[in-house]
């Protein structure tokens, strides 16, 4: 009877531990696949993915009648902010992705701001948009490679803390049910 009771202990013992050691193990793994998933986006990512994810963004929110300008991480101030990039296709995504990963390990340029972000402005006032509030601005996130809405049910974060120049149509990227 006693050897009984010791070998369900024992059983009961050893399946509590490799069910923490599984729990742990996928803690884990998930961990380094949410890192790993946000450092190869943050590698790979490119002027004509940002461009396209600009587009689907637009059509993931039923948004038309825009045109799309993208912000950059600004750290001149020694705090972040955003700085709209002029010339899409003249702009060095190098140097603004080693920003991004300076700020990220190095702990400098603090601050709750987006490292890139999209700003919808209305092509014409006078023709619905599909703007909602929240969709007008986003940011990108590099774990799931695409843009986010400001804010939403399951989205937030902030675009710029500092204030930021206003799209205008000279630096838009793209346009979006423009005739």
């Amino acid at each position: 009877m006693v050897k009984v009771l010791l070998w369900g202990v024992r059983l009961i013992w050893w399946t509590l531990g490799a069910i923490v050691a599984l729990v742990l193990g996928g803690m884990v793994l998930g961990f380094v696949w949410d890192v790993g998933a946000s450092f190869w986006s943050w590698r790979t990512l490119t002027k004509s993915t940002i461009q396209e994810e600009a587009v689907a963004y637009t059509q993931l929110y039923r948004i038309e009648n825009v045109g799309i300008c993208v912000y950059e991480l600004d750290c001149s101030s020694g705090r972040a902010g955003l700085r709209r990039v002029s010339d899409f296709y003249g702009w060095d995504l190098q140097a603004s992705l080693d920003r991004t990963w300076q700020r990220r390990f190095s702990d400098v340029c603090p601050g709750r701001t987006a490292n890139l972000g999209l700003h919808l402005v209305p092509l014409d006032s006078s023709q619905p948009t599909g703007l909602r509030r929240g969709t007008e601005l986003a940011r990108w996130n590099f774990g799931t490679d695409r843009f986010l809405a400001r804010s939403g049910n399951f989205s937030g974060g902030a675009f710029s803390e500092l204030p930021y120049q206003a799209c205008s149509s000279a630096a838009f990227i793209a346009t979006v049910g423009a005739d």
